[in-house]
């Protein structure tokens, strides 16, 4: 390899979160290296149906609440999320934003709204490239 190179080491890191009953925040990781949000999957082995009122959102955070990737249950958002079916979380249109600073923290945040049923237990998988 030439000195100039720059070697992008793609990554991953699974998560499978508890039943979700109310609004929670899971810390999970922080990259040791600057890196690069590529896509999240996830997968519910029981889903949920859309609605207007009574929904999930399901992010994916780095720091304190800056917004990198989410799947809302809402009607408006994304919509239903089937039994068994690896869905991939919408990523941010900000670019800069799927940037992760080296040592920030990465966090799944589940927003409960209103009246949902409980969010059985799921599984993520976040692709991410070390990029510094």
């Amino acid at each position: 390899m030439r000195p100039n190179n720059v070697l992008y080491i793609d990554k991953e890191y699974p998560y499978e979160h508890p039943l979700a009953s109310a609004t929670i925040q899971h810390k999970l990781f922080s990259p040791r290296r600057e890196s690069r949000l590529v896509a999240v999957q996830y997968v519910n082995p029981t889903g949920l149906v859309a609605h207007a009122d009574n929904y999930w959102e399901i992010d994916v955070i780095q720091g304190a609440s800056t917004l990198m990737a989410r799947w809302s249950t809402d009607t408006t958002g994304e919509g239903t999320l089937g039994a068994n079916t690896v869905v991939s979380l919408t990523n941010v249109a900000t670019d800069a934003d799927l940037i992760i600073p080296a040592n920030t923290l990465i966090s799944i945040l589940l927003t409960k709204a209103a009246a949902a049923t409980n969010l059985a237990i799921g599984r993520f998988c976040i692709h991410y490239k070390l990029i510094g």
